[in-house]
């Protein structure tokens, strides 16, 4: 038998949801419990060590879009050490380095973790990482340290068609911290200004206009290919 949302269950009747952070993340704990005539045995220790690796790891609720105010005011970052494996372009589910990551912004009231490996910007715990400098916008190129996202290629897109200046190439921490403007883009985010990182005002403080330009594209063009799906639907 298994315990499952509340209920026992026949082994073969037990099913995880598709999109359990476990199944999709690689993100969980465990615990097994050993029951004799019908007695659990050591259970309030077992629970004991379950609450503990439960409060170590602070499983965060899956992402959802950003709420208006945050798009209009732009939201906050921190930085850290990219220390992840080296294959960070396959989407696998062990993405349990991304999930620490994304609590050191979690623990400090931020919106995203930026990464940074040996002195140069990767990407963020769970999004893509743009910047704006001098007019041009700026992001590391697809390699295997950063997953490729499908926003990332959109918002390429988008900006080629804009004739918005764009290069791919290595961005130093550096220019990160001095930039005009930081971006983050994922699925859930689209794209959301970074206007603080580390504590730091990120240009003047506010969303850029750069970034004004590109969300309401990104807009346009999500309204446009919903309405074409809609259509072959």
């Amino acid at each position: 038998m298994v315990f499952l949302n509340g209920k026992f269950l026949p082994i073969e009747q037990a099913m995880v949801p598709v999109l359990d952070r476990g199944f999709i993340f690689g993100d969980g704990v465990y615990e097994v419990v050993p029951v004799y005539d019908s007695a659990p045995f050591g259970f309030a220790e077992h629970m004991a060590r379950l609450d503990r690796s439960l409060a170590e790891l602070r499983i965060a609720n899956p992402l959802v879009n950003p709420p208006r105010e945050l798009v209009e005011k732009g939201g906050s970052a921190v930085s850290a050490v990219d220390n992840r494996w080296l294959r960070c372009d396959i989407k696998s589910i062990s993405l349990l380095g991304n999930v620490l990551a994304r609590q050191v912004s979690a623990d400090a009231g931020a919106q995203e973790t930026i990464l940074f490996r040996d002195g140069k910007l990767t990407e963020a715990s769970a999004s893509n990482v743009f910047i704006v400098k001098g007019g041009e916008l700026l992001s590391p190129p697809k390699t295997n340290l950063i997953l490729p996202g499908i926003t990332y290629d959109v918002v390429t897109e988008i900006a080629q068609a804009a004739k918005i200046p764009l290069v791919f190439r290595d961005v130093s921490e550096a220019e990160v911290r001095s930039a005009d403007e930081v971006w983050v883009t994922s699925s859930s985010k689209e794209i959301l200004a970074i206007v603080t990182l580390d504590g730091k005002q990120v240009g003047d403080g506010r969303p850029g206009p750069l970034f004004k330009r590109a969300f309401q594209l990104y807009q346009q063009f999500k309204a446009r290919v919903m309405r074409k799906e809609a259509v072959s639907a």
